[in-house]
């Protein structure tokens, strides 16, 4: 497959899945999510799925169960959507980590640069 199809597909399976998620009515689902990238396969059998979730740990580990439980329903809600596909790709989903190790690296940049300052005076 082209990189150029590819892209396209990950792009189009990416913005579907936002709005699929933003719509599920699951009262399990109560932190914030959103797709942060898709991965689908060459044979378009498998697309790995980053999830950030914002919220509690407790709102954000039960909104990931509730959304892995239910991807069979939202693997047949995003084929209704994107019926020129031939085959859905089944769907792994995965938390997105980015968030959290960027925020981890800021805060070691600010304490190595607070002392430095301390070391000035």
């Amino acid at each position: 497959m082209s990189v150029i199809r590819e892209k396209r597909i990950n792009a189009e399976i990416l913005r579907n899945l936002s709005e699929i998620l933003s719509r599920l009515k699951n009262p399990s689902i109560t932190a914030m999510v959103s797709v942060m990238r898709v991965d689908t396969t060459n044979d378009l059998k498998h697309s790995k799925v980053w999830l950030s979730l914002y919220g509690t740990q407790s709102q954000c580990d039960e909104t990931f169960k509730a959304i892995e439980h239910g991807a069979s329903f939202i693997r047949r809600e995003l084929a209704s959507i994107m019926k020129d596909m031939r085959t859905m790709p089944e769907l792994h989903f995965l938390k997105d980590d980015s968030q959290e190790y960027s925020q981890k690296i800021n805060k070691i940049i600010s304490e190595i640069n607070t002392g430095k300052d301390d070391d000035k005076s």
